[in-house]
């Protein structure tokens, strides 16, 4: 029996690739530091962003109309800078030496990266339609400044490197599913 056991033994090791633990955890801290970051960036830039509309609702406006709609749109940068927060901050399990934990640690980390970038194009689609409708709007109605016109124009750009990146992220997302899978398969235990 101990003749079979060892036979075994060695065709699993051979079969099951060499993953370095300490590499792999530290890549996983490394990138949750950063996330960490960016979720930080992301939450102060909403907060700052909903002040200089509020802001600008407030003091710059010409007509309550004006103000108003762009009161409207306060709470948005907010609300999706919280949910990045909290998306990028959700529990890490990177502490682990388990290798299945750190790889699954890796594809939730990858699959919120694209699900972050896809709620982005998503919502600033819809944010630069609505704002859009509101340039056409004030310069339909004979608000002649050049601004109306100008505005969304160049932010279409943002729009656009947007779902650029999107794709680019949904993109490499099956491959490094892939690679991911090809270290460790928790069926095989």
């Amino acid at each position: 029996m101990d003749n079979q056991f060892e036979q075994w033994q060695a065709a699993y090791q051979q079969q099951t690739p060499k993953v370095d633990t300490t590499a792999l955890l530290n890549d996983v801290k490394a990138t949750h530091r950063k996330e960490t970051q960016k979720a930080w960036v992301d939450l102060l830039s909403g907060i700052a962003v909903s002040i200089f509309v509020l802001y600008t609702a407030i003091f710059l406006t010409s007509s309550a109309l004006s103000g108003m709609l762009l009161a409207a749109v306060v709470p948005v940068p907010f609300a999706f800078s919280l949910w990045s927060f909290l998306l990028r901050k959700q529990k890490s399990e990177a502490d682990s030496q388990s290798v299945a934990v750190l790889l699954a640690e890796k594809k939730r980390q990858l699959t919120n990266k694209v699900t972050y970038w896809r709620v982005s194009a998503v919502g600033i689609t819809v944010l630069w339609s609505l704002f859009s409708g509101v340039c056409a709007w004030f310069w339909l109605g004979g608000d002649d400044q050049s601004m109306w016109y100008v505005l969304p124009v160049v932010q279409l750009a943002i729009v656009v490197a947007t779902w650029v990146r999107y794709s680019m992220v949904k993109r490499q997302l099956p491959e490094q599913l892939k690679t991911i899978a090809a270290l460790y398969s928790p069926s095989e235990e």
